[in-house]
């Protein structure tokens, strides 16, 4: 994902973000870090990657510190 929320195209590098059921709801008593990572209702990672040809999902780097 970029930084305004738009999913990359294969191949190319964005934000790793994920969501689902056992994805956690946030950060106990931290609304703050919560709505960080909560941006455009997916789970930011932190990470940076990308999905190959065949949807496999390859971690490049991870900005966060």
């Amino acid at each position: 994902m970029d930084e305004n929320g738009t999913m990359m195209p294969r191949g190319q590098r964005g934000e790793i973000v994920v969501r689902g059921p056992l994805v956690m709801d946030g950060y106990h008593e931290n609304p703050t870090a919560t709505a960080e990572v909560s941006a455009f209702d997916w789970h930011h990672t932190g990470d940076i990657g990308y999905l190959d040809d065949d949807g496999f999902c390859s971690s490049s780097t991870a900005p966060r510190t």
